[in-house]
């Protein structure tokens, strides 16, 4: 079904406040018109955006990243990824992302997906490429990332079964890479 013959949307925004301007994103408190005009408030997180990279090092192995992630008191191995700057285009985001939480460029990109990260409290679209014909030129960026290492697909497999790897976007590129193949086949 596509957007032109999808039901339209049964809901009206009333009223829209925001609440908390922060670094990265600013929240608001929405009331919505309901059917039945019944208004109920719905708080929203407005978010710039973001990339996240699946970075194939070679046809059988992908770059993942560790993380520390305070918000669920835990470090996470995630394909690399990063937050939009204003005006920013997503490609030249992932591009920049890829290198400083890996310390590789990539000669090939393909965008994968866009989709949204958490669409009842957020309007985060994440912009998924491949990056493919990879070359290291520095480092990971040791503040931000704190590992950064390739695994194969029987590796990541077993990340995935264990719940090692419990990041969503880095399921959705396990479950890309799993399905495309080694070379994008």
């Amino acid at each position: 079904m596509t957007k032109d013959t999808q039901p339209p949307r049964r809901f009206e925004l009333v009223d829209r406040e925001q609440v908390f301007a922060g670094r990265c994103f600013d929240v608001f408190v929405d009331q919505i018109k309901l059917p039945g005009d019944r208004v109920v408030r719905r708080d929203v997180v407005h978010h710039p955006g973001a990339v996240a990279i699946l970075a194939v090092l070679d046809p059988g192995r992908i770059l993942l990243v560790r993380q520390d992630r305070p918000a669920i008191d835990d470090a996470l191995w995630e394909i690399p990824a990063g937050t939009l700057e204003a005006g920013e285009n997503p490609l030249d985001c992932a591009k920049r992302e890829l290198l400083e939480e890996t310390g590789y460029e990539a000669e090939d990109w393909t965008p994968l997906a866009t989709f949204f990260t958490t669409p009842g409290i957020c309007d985060e679209q994440m912009h998924m490429f491949r990056a493919e014909a990879l070359r290291r030129v520095g480092t990971h960026d040791p503040k931000e990332i704190t590992a950064c290492q390739a695994f194969d697909r029987a590796e990541l497999l077993q990340m995935v079964r264990t719940r090692k790897i419990r990041d969503a976007k880095t399921l959705i590129a396990y479950l890309e890479f799993d399905r495309l193949g080694p070379a994008g086949s």
